[in-house]
């Protein structure tokens, strides 16, 4: 079953007769570096095997048929190959980015991914509201917007993002907060937590250590 953690990307592909969106799961660096290790040591005929095996484990929606050993030497070559180069993130996706290499979204996201979580404890209301309103209403330390004669008031100054004082989510441009993928795996976390039971997953036992290592970090004196 796909873990609902934000982390499940698309590339779509030629098959057979037509393109197809196929959703993966993104090998992580160390799960590829295993894989490409093992298959180094292979024959052939094994290598592919375990290459058409891997793709298909990764693999989570389909319009195509999960690869075999005889897709390698049919018309779907092509598409095996878009898609291993996929999972190992070495070519964009439908997003434009691609997941591997050190400008890639598995290290920006695993940043991301320790400072928002960080952030979230540390701050939950800051966490919850949008830099959108902040910079538009006149918010009360307490989180609560000001209010004259019944009605809110318009921020008449600058923001503290804008000040000097600073504001501890940063900047609308560069904020400290959990991006969309990012919120999904948090509150997956939870979840799996809450229950003590989590999928068998690669991508979830690794934001899993991240998150944890994250929370052991002293909170903020607010």
């Amino acid at each position: 079953m796909e873990p609902l953690d934000g982390y499940t990307r698309r590339i779509r592909i030629l098959g057979n007769d037509e393109p197809a969106v196929v959703f993966y799961r993104p090998a992580t660096r160390d799960e590829a570096k295993r894989f490409r290790f093992t298959i180094r040591y292979l024959n052939a005929e094994s290598a592919k095997s375990e290459i058409c095996e891997w793709i298909a484990k990764h693999i989570v929606h389909s319009d195509l048929l999960y690869p075999s050993i005889d897709v390698f030497d049919e018309c779907d070559e092509r598409a095996c190959e878009t898609l291993f180069k996929a999972i190992n993130g070495v070519i964009p996706d439908m997003s434009g980015r691609c997941w591997a290499g050190s400008d890639g979204d598995e290290v920006l996201w695993e940043r991301n991914l320790r400072m928002g979580v960080r952030f979230t404890r540390d701050y939950p209301e800051l966490a919850r509201r949008s830099c959108d309103l902040c910079q538009k209403w006149w918010f009360k330390t307490d989180g609560s917007v000001v209010h004259s004669g019944g009605k809110p008031q318009l921020r008449q100054d600058k923001p503290p993002c804008r000040e000097r004082v600073g504001c501890p989510k940063g900047t609308p441009e560069n904020q400290r907060t959990l991006n969309k993928a990012n919120a999904w795996a948090w509150k997956h976390f939870c979840e799996c937590r809450a229950i003590g039971q989590f999928p068998d997953d690669a991508i979830v036992r690794k934001n899993a250590r991240i998150i944890t290592e994250a929370l052991q970090v002293k909170a903020k004196v607010a």
